[in-house]
């Protein structure tokens, strides 16, 4: 892919590149499970290698010369971002969900997300960063992070026409993917997008990860714990499409057996 990009920036026929995944996602990530055999067996020149070419790669992407149109249909997490944030054109579709998951591994955050996450609204950057929450197209669009949304049926479409065009002014690709953006009634996301932002904004502003772990628990003492609170937690599904029912078991008289076998080894 590297070799590839370099070509395209100095081939004078390409006027823009478009970058997509192959199969049902964009890009899920590194290889992960080579990194961790190689460096469990002491390999580690491969790992070396291995995070020397990703980040190469991530700065070539990031000070492209030619227009970039990155089409993000399906997943796109770690590494998949650092391949897509960059480019001018970030295109997501009602497929699209993204992660920045490696703190769940003892990672952190890596192939320039630090640039992109930083620009995000609020403390919405920290709040991915550290958990690895997921967000779809929508927040996607919400947040910044995605400039336009395409439904995915129609991105063949639109890749075809993009293939077509013969320059490379950001007014004529900009003016192409217009035409193929689907247009929704983004009120009731959106609002959900902000409600989410306003916790982020809450909890992950403070200073250290301690405060921000006090910060979503809330109440922050053992003894503030109310019923409520704790019925907050165990209330009824509430939805209108299937009929739940909490689990009720018949009762049943103890055979003592466990209780007994505990005993009669203290």
């Amino acid at each position: 892919m590297l070799k590839k990009l370099k070509e395209y920036e100095n081939d004078s026929t390409v006027k823009l590149v478009i970058l997509k995944g192959k199969g049902k996602a964009f890009c899920a990530g590194g290889d992960l499970a080579a990194y961790y055999k190689h460096t469990t067996e002491g390999h580690w020149t491969f790992a070396t290698l291995y995070y020397k070419k990703q980040l190469i790669l991530a700065h070539l992407l990031a000070t492209y010369k030619k227009p970039l149109v990155a089409l993000i249909d399906g997943t796109v997490m770690g590494a998949g971002a650092g391949l897509s944030m960059y480019a001018p054109y970030r295109i997501v579709t009602e497929n699209t969900v993204f992660a920045m998951p490696e703190a769940a591994i003892g990672l952190f955050p890596d192939v320039g997300a630090s640039h992109f996450l930083s620009r995000l609204p609020g403390f919405l950057g920290e709040y991915l960063g550290l958990t690895g929450a997921r967000l779809d197209g929508e927040g996607m669009i919400a947040c910044g992070l995605a400039t336009h949304f395409v439904l995915s049926k129609d991105l063949h479409m639109l890749e075809n026409a993009l293939e077509g065009l013969t320059c490379s002014d950001t007014a004529s690709i900009s003016l192409l993917i217009s035409k193929f953006v689907h247009q929704k009634n983004y009120m009731k996301q959106d609002n959900a997008f902000y409600e989410r932002l306003k916790i982020a904004n809450k909890c992950f502003s403070r200073e250290t990860v301690e405060d921000i772990l006090l910060a979503l628990w809330q109440p922050s003492k053992l003894e503030l714990i109310t019923g409520e609170i704790v019925d907050q937690y165990f209330r009824n599904v509430d939805d209108d499409e299937d009929d739940w029912e909490p689990l009720k078991l018949p009762p049943r008289s103890s055979n003592g057996f466990i209780i007994d076998a505990a005993r009669s080894k203290l």
